[in-house]
């Protein structure tokens, strides 16, 4: 009997401490799982707390740098359009400088042109009436027109086309043939070619009065004048 006793008691310690340890060992497992939560959990909301505090520096500065960019890209605009003024108005300031001097080189060209041409068919007009110049006075004229013209078309020929340059260096061409021609067939011959007389008078009202007033057209259209 003290034996069976003493083998319960034995049995009922051995299962005490058994449940003892199970029971140690499921409270270590339970503290352990809970305080391994309660870790994640505090470390999860630190990282979405500092996730949080980097986006919210992130997007200060970014809207910083997006302020600093627009300031200075708004600076810079206003100094483009600034310069682009100042160049639009030495630019309007140049042609409108350009176009004047222009006009004047046309109207100073045509001038010189239209005297020597004159001076040109008073020189080789057939009749002459009574009061009116000698031949060498005429002759003279003529002379100084074209003296007066070709310098200063040689020199300001750059202002117009060349179109017109062509038509202004042809008609010129023509009058100082024309004057070279009646000099030595007509003005200084005892006895004047009549038949090379009229081949001057019929070319200078045909052919150079033709390309006369082409050329006034050229200039008039150089001007701006526009054909209705």
């Amino acid at each position: 009997m003290l034996i069976d006793f003493a083998l319960t008691v034995i049995s009922s310690a051995a299962v005490s401490l058994a449940l003892s340890g199970l029971l140690l060992w499921i409270t270590k497992t339970w503290i352990g799982e809970r305080l391994k939560g309660a870790i994640k959990d505090e470390y999860n909301t630190k990282l979405e707390s500092h996730k949080a505090q980097v986006k919210a520096e992130y997007d200060t500065q970014l809207e910083t740098h997006k302020a600093r960019l627009k300031a200075g890209t708004d600076v810079e605009v206003e100094r483009l359009k600034s310069s682009l003024s100042i160049v639009a108005a030495q630019q309007n300031t140049s042609f409108s400088q350009l176009h004047t001097r222009r006009v004047d080189v046309i109207a100073n060209t045509y001038s010189r042109l239209k005297v020597l041409h004159d001076s040109v068919a008073n020189y080789v007009k057939p009749f002459v009436s009574t009061g009116d110049k000698s031949k060498e006075e005429r002759r003279a004229e003529v002379y100084a027109a074209s003296q007066d013209f070709t310098p200063y078309f040689s020199q300001n020929q750059i202002f117009l086309t060349k179109g017109v340059t062509a038509s202004v260096a042809k008609m010129n061409q023509e009058l100082v043939s024309i004057s070279n021609l009646f000099i030595y067939a007509i003005d200084l011959q005892d006895t004047p070619d009549v038949q090379q007389w009229i081949k001057i008078t019929e070319k200078f009202d045909g052919s150079v009065k033709e390309a006369l007033d082409g050329l006034e057209d050229e200039l008039r259209s150089l001007l701006g004048d526009v054909k209705g």
